[in-house]
């Protein structure tokens, strides 16, 4: 698949909704694909891609991950395009922890500015608890840990 360098820097919700629904239309054409067939795929409903396409919605990172692994787009880069990742973040290890991901995933409907405290938060509980588990063999539990602090 080639490879459009999209730099997420400064990107409004619009460019970013453009280039996603870009890659996906490249992917679909290039493959003699429909709708139908990617919703399948990724277990959503065919309405579901559709708004992504038409750029109507930036949709949760669960599915901008399935979407990725499906067309054959590194899920990093779709993730930080869609704005659930940075630019630094890409590589980040926290990808990889089914726990920090659900949450993160959860986040993808708030208003920007919000979605960006929030995940602020969750990366630095992370890196704390990353911390601890360092030092101590047993890890708590991430969800008690961040209701803690939030609370």
């Amino acid at each position: 698949m080639s490879q459009q360098n999209f730099s997420s820097i400064e990107m409004s919700a619009e460019e970013r909704k453009e280039a996603i629904s870009r890659i996906i239309q490249d992917y679909l054409t290039r493959e003699g694909r429909g709708v139908s067939w990617l919703a399948e795929q990724i277990k959503v409903h065919r309405t579901t891609i559709s708004r992504i396409l038409h750029r109507k919605v930036l949709a949760d990172a669960a599915t901008y991950r399935a979407l990725a692994e499906t067309i054959g787009f590194p899920s990093e880069k779709m993730l930080t395009l869609a704005g659930y990742l940075t630019d630094d973040a890409a590589e980040s290890p926290e990808l990889d922890d089914p726990e920090l991901g659900f949450y993160l995933s959860q986040i993808g409907k708030m208003p920007a500015k919000t979605r960006e405290i929030v995940k602020t938060i969750l990366r630095e509980e992370y890196r704390l608890l990353e911390d601890q588990k360092e030092m101590s063999p047993e890890r708590p539990h991430f969800a008690r840990k961040l209701q803690s602090t939030i609370i």
